[in-house]
């Protein structure tokens, strides 16, 4: 899967590093850090993703202190 990082500033959202995980996720997923529920809604709701959660600590690891983050399962569509 293809994780994309995303911090928010005033202004919407500043896209960060853009990797791929070792790890298999089926379904997307927009993680965030403590703190962040909300800026992480707000990306799942304008990419058409359903879940959140708190960030892993192997998803953080790719993530250089990113707020919010979005795991693009292996099922997913284009993102818009």
């Amino acid at each position: 899967p293809i994780v994309v990082t995303m911090s928010y500033v005033q202004s919407g959202y500043n896209l960060g590093v853009v990797t791929n995980t070792t790890s298999s996720y089926a379904n997307s997923i927009v993680m965030y850090t403590k703190g962040n529920e909300a800026a992480a809604a707000d990306v799942a709701k304008s990419v058409n993703i359903a879940d959140t959660g708190v960030i892993t600590p192997q998803i953080a690891s790719l993530t250089e202190n990113a707020d919010v983050t979005v795991v693009v399962g292996l099922g997913h569509g284009p993102v818009p």
